[in-house]
Parts: structure tokens; C-alpha cells; sequence
């Protein structure tokens, strides 16, 4: 949810640009008629989570190791 800086009121995104593969610049309009303030928020990559375990133990979590079909994203 995007919130009004000014009256802390909902707000939308109304367009965005990309200023570097990390960074966007977000064109925002609060949805308060009364406020109705327009501002810009910059959005960034922060950081990739490390992984930090194996695959999922079947006994433990069938429902994640049930389809032969998925792709297996712990392959390297």
C-alpha cells in the first residue's frame, strides 16, 4: 500500500520510470479528495536474499515436493 506523506491517507501509483535497473522513481497521487497531494517515492533494490538451506524435506513438507513437473529452483 502506498500512504500519503501529508494526511497518511491511501494513495496510488499513477506511473514510474526507471532510473536504473535498481532504482524506480514512482509518480504517486493521494486518494483523500480532500488532500489529493501528489509526490514521489523512489523505490530501490535493497539486497538478493541469501539461500539459506537445501530442498524442502518431504516428510516434513509434502505439499512442496508432491510435482515431479516443477522446476527445482535449489539446482544450481
Amino acid at each position: 500500500m502506498i500512504e500519503c506523506p501529508k494526511c497518511l491517507s491511501k494513495g496510488r501509483v499513477a506511473s514510474s520510470r526507471r532510473v536504473t535497473p535498481g532504482l524506480r522513481e514512482l509518480y504517486c497521487q493521494c486518494m483523500n479528495l480532500n488532500c489529493a497531494e501528489v509526490f514521489v517515492l523512489h523505490l530501490s533494490l535493497s539486497h538478493y536474499p541469501k539461500r539459506t538451506g537445501g530442498k524442502p524435506n518431504p516428510e516434513l513438507q509434502p505439499e512442496l515436493c508432491s510435482d515431479d513437473n516443477q522446476v527445482d529452483m535449489f539446482d544450481e
